[in-house]
């Protein structure tokens, strides 16, 4: 029985390893390998490019797992998996291991740090449209606790209450109705639908504030009048 090792063999080359996607953007670590082997009983031509492939497919299933941020997780992550000793299936090599050094391009991680920060302030302030600026109590509690020498003062309470009643209002009926109104618009394909969609937004306005219509000289529904002119694609009117 033979004792003899084969004689260990070093490889080392750079390459990008994805990051897991953040709002359909992708970064890239750039990986530094340190990979050692010894030669497997089988031939193999081109056994280091093998060994490159295979070590590079590991490491890439396991930085898909992580943001482009957590580069340190990310590193322990692949060296735990990379630093097995390995042999390959068909006899090729033997004791693989391998050791990566992460980095990321400074750009790119200001870039995902400044989405990070926004997707957090967005979560805030839907967590105090939900819970604060809803609740009169609470924006007034909220208020006083900001500035506590008010406390003392006689604080028009019926203003937060209006002012919670206002944001109320304005996510059960106007920001529907504003959004419907565009998507009506945008599929309106006829001038007589177009028209039919502005006499009834003239009417309205109208019959809730005349002094409105009169500030802004805004057109007569009800008058012999074809009413407002609505642009022609075809024409260019």
């Amino acid at each position: 029985m033979s004792f003899f090792k084969a004689a260990l063999i070093e490889i080392e080359f750079t390459a990008s390893l994805p990051t897991t996607s953040y709002k359909g953007s992708r970064f890239y670590f750039e990986a530094d390998f340190q990979i050692t082997y010894r030669p497997g009983r089988q031939g193999h031509c081109n056994r280091d490019s093998l060994i490159r492939h295979e070590v590079l497919q590991a490491a890439r299933e396991e930085s898909q797992s992580w943001l482009a941020i957590e580069i340190l997780e990310a590193e322990d992550a692949i060296n735990a998996r990379l630093g097995r000793p390995s042999d390959s299936t068909d006899g090729f090599y033997r004791d693989c291991r391998a050791r990566v050094a992460l980095h990321i391009d400074e750009q790119n991680e200001k870039t995902l740090r400044r989405l990070l920060a926004s997707e957090a302030r967005v979560n805030h302030l839907q967590y105090l449209k939900t819970t604060l600026y809803s609740d009169a109590s609470l924006l007034a509690v909220d208020f006083l606790e900001r500035d506590p020498s008010r406390l003392g003062d006689e604080l028009d309470i019926d203003k937060f209450y209006r002012f919670a009643n206002r944001l109320s209002e304005a996510e059960q009926w106007w920001a529907p109705l504003m959004q419907a109104w565009g998507e009506l618009a945008a599929q309106t394909q006829s001038r007589e639908a177009a028209r039919e969609a502005l006499h009834a937004l003239l009417d309205a306005i109208h019959r809730l504030d005349k002094k409105l219509s009169s500030r802004y000289g805004l057109p007569s529904v009800t008058g012999s009048g074809e009413g407002p002119i609505v642009p022609d694609e075809n024409s260019g009117v």
